[in-house]
């Protein structure tokens, strides 16, 4: 019996063992939490440069008025670019004059140098300029007191020159020429034009223009836009030291609808950055005096870059 005991004792003891060593002990997984770190990219802006290169371009125009001898009285060539800061516009003007005709071809008459420069202003309905130009010819400098305006809605806007001409062998004179109020309702633009001519010095005379101008766009279209210009003037006269006319029967006098002026505006826009347009004007003149009606006509192409 004892015996017996110990058999079963022993086989109960090797079973253990036995399972113990079938047993399968299951691993431990341990989770890693994976935080995911995002990297902003670093953005290196470039500082602006102080001044920038804005535009650049050319333009000709050729003037002529009926009875004269030349086909090109006056040809203009001209190189100019703009420049700008955060609050102002610059602008450097180069160029030269000809008059043309069909024996003698091109003939050089003159020179140009122009700079301007404009600053900008904001206000809460509305934006303004104030500036200065400055003109030289051969025997001809001019300084000039500009300003400009328009309100945010675009219904009203103006602008105005006041300078002074310095000139070599004739007398010195002040000039205002201005567009106070220009108003716009859609695609038809209204404005009045004063110009007014005061001689200084030897040269007591005074000359005062009057014109309604109209402007209207015609057409606009992806790249092709046409407008319409017209200068009516309502009234033109000059008057001497001692307040008689200064034209007499020479013209230049003109009373309502005397002088009127028209012109066709056509610009085409090649891309972003180029445009190429083309300007003709004729004016009917019928001066008080005169005895007959004379013409003139304008012809300006050009082409723009912007940057």
């Amino acid at each position: 019996m004892k015996k017996l005991g110990l058999l079963l004792g022993s086989l109960l003891m090797v079973g253990a063992v036995a399972q113990a060593k079938e047993a399968v002990v299951a691993p431990v997984v341990v989770e890693e939490t994976v935080q995911e770190v995002v990297v902003a990219p670093i953005v290196v802006e470039e500082a602006k440069p102080w001044l920038r290169l804005t535009r650049v371009g050319q333009e000709i125009e050729i003037e002529n008025n009926s009875g004269g001898v030349n086909i090109g009285q006056d040809v203009y060539f001209g190189n100019s670019i703009g420049l700008a800061t955060d609050n102002w516009d610059l602008g450097v003007t180069a160029a030269r004059f000809w008059s043309a005709d069909t024996k003698e071809g091109l003939k050089k008459t003159n020179t140009r140098m122009q700079l301007d420069a404009m600053r900008k202003f904001k206000a809460d309905s509305f934006k303004y300029s104030l500036g200065t130009r400055w003109r030289a010819q051969k025997d001809l400098d001019r300084f000039y007191l500009r300003g400009n305006y328009a309100t945010n809605t675009g219904l009203f806007a103006g602008w105005v020159d006041l300078f002074y001409n310095s000139t070599t062998g004739s007398a010195d004179s002040y000039v205002l020429e201005t567009m106070p109020l220009n108003v716009k309702f859609g695609p038809l633009t209204l404005g009045y034009f004063l110009a007014h001519n005061e001689g200084v010095g030897g040269n007591k005379t005074s000359i005062t223009e009057h014109q309604l101008r109209t402007y209207l766009d015609v057409y606009k279209g992806e790249k092709t836009t046409l407008k319409l210009e017209n200068r009516l003037t309502l009234h033109k006269d000059g008057d001497n030291k001692d307040g008689k006319s200064i034209y007499g029967t020479r013209g230049g006098e003109y009373k309502f609808g005397g002088r009127n002026r028209t012109y066709a505006k056509v610009d085409y826009k090649v891309n972003e950055g180029l445009n190429v347009y083309a300007i003709y004007g004729y004016e009917i003149q019928d001066a008080e005096g005169f005895g007959r009606d004379t013409y003139y006509g304008d012809f300006i192409a050009g082409w723009n870059y912007k940057f």
